[in-house]
């Protein structure tokens, strides 16, 4: 279903009041893996092109930045022109390195972008993008996914089973990658907050 115009000016309605605007940092689960993955594949690539990276439901962008800044050709997607307007007006040595691209992600991803070296999805529910993964990823390469999830406890966060994965969901989601590393339940936020988490770390196999 695509997202209704009410909830795309919702999410423009946000932006413009500047939600997350405190969210400067990347997400600390890219911080954590990212890395590692990139000095992986700049030890296998032959090629000398840039490897690409897809952030999905970017946001105002904080993760696309870090990842363009690790040296990453980045294709960043998001529904909310006003979040995308956001990103651009940052200032940033790594402008050149990603492209703003403004889509429902409720249709699937894009059908015009380009194979990815690394694919994040960071606290956005939608799991048909998760197995998506395995057309949009070259062989090797990497999906970074963590996701809200179902709890009985009292966490910080959205609430509903519209934006929470149940527990296993996000896993079952992923069949067919080979699973790196995976997790869920509750953690403290770096601001502290209390929140229930599913994260993935897979990768497409070589053929």
């Amino acid at each position: 279903m695509r997202v209704s115009q009410a909830d795309r000016e919702k999410w423009n309605q946000r932006y413009r009041e500047g939600a997350y605007a405190e969210r400067e940092h990347p997400a600390a689960f890219l911080v954590e893996h990212v890395p590692g993955i990139l000095a992986k594949q700049l030890n296998t690539t032959e090629s000398s092109e840039p490897l690409r990276a897809l952030d999905v439901a970017c946001g105002a962008g904080r993760n696309s930045f870090y990842l363009a800044g690790l040296g990453y050709q980045v294709d960043a997607i998001d529904v909310s022109a006003e979040a995308l307007n956001r990103a651009q007006s940052t200032r940033s040595d790594h402008d050149a390195s990603i492209r703003w691209i403004e889509h429902d992600l409720d249709e699937g991803l894009p059908a015009d972008l380009p194979l990815a070296d690394l694919m994040v999805i960071s606290r956005y529910l939608d799991l048909d993008l998760v197995t998506a993964a395995l057309r949009q990823l070259r062989p090797g390469g990497y999906l970074l996914c963590e996701v809200h999830l179902a709890t009985e406890q009292v966490v910080a966060g959205p609430n509903g089973s519209a934006f929470r994965v149940a527990p296993g969901a996000l896993r079952d989601a992923a069949a067919g990658l080979e699973i790196i590393s995976y997790w869920e339940g509750v953690m403290h936020d770096p601001d502290q907050a209390v929140v229930a988490v599913a994260r993935l770390v897979g990768r497409v196999p070589f053929k």
